[in-house]
């Protein structure tokens, strides 16, 4: 079996399936998304290559915010990391927000994933909690330390 250094997301799912389906594959089947959940899955693909990036617009947000004396200015050396002991009730409230937001937008996709899923697999899809308690070892990495491997990240053994 030869892997890949590739990697899929529902975003990139349905992006991959509807290109097939226009170019006359018959056998994938999509669940209509409504234009929100479409415009929310999209948002949730710029916000993940976002956060899993520093990109220039934050350090230069943060330049000007300094300048405007509305965040700690920090040395260059040594590298300085505030631990905030209290947070303002506004701060509070926005995070909460944001969370609460998020989370129910990402369960609108995940019964969408479903959806899709459950044709993919032409049977309705279940899904079960199981709780055990059978030691979780180092084993279980075994697969993460494999696709960092293939993927070409060096070892942190």
């Amino acid at each position: 079996m030869m892997l890949k250094k590739t990697s899929i997301s529902y975003f990139k799912y349905r992006k991959q399936a509807e290109r097939s389906i226009k170019a006359g594959v018959n056998d994938i089947k999509l669940s209509p998304l409504s234009s929100d959940l479409e415009s929310h899955l999209n948002e949730f693909n710029r916000l993940r290559n976002w956060q899993n990036h520093i990109p220039e617009s934050l350090l230069t947000s943060e330049i000007s915010l300094v300048e405007e004396d509305k965040l700690l200015k920090r040395s260059k050396n040594p590298i300085e990391v505030f631990y905030y002991k209290y947070v303002s009730l506004e701060y509070f409230k926005d995070l909460y927000i944001t969370s609460r937001n998020f989370y129910q937008v990402s369960r609108k996709i995940h019964q969408s994933v479903k959806r899709d899923y459950s044709l993919l697999i032409n049977e309705s899809v279940e899904i079960r909690r199981i709780f055990t308690d059978k030691v979780r070892t180092i084993e279980d990495f075994d697969a993460a330390k494999k696709s960092a491997k293939i993927q070409g990240l060096k070892s942190t053994e």
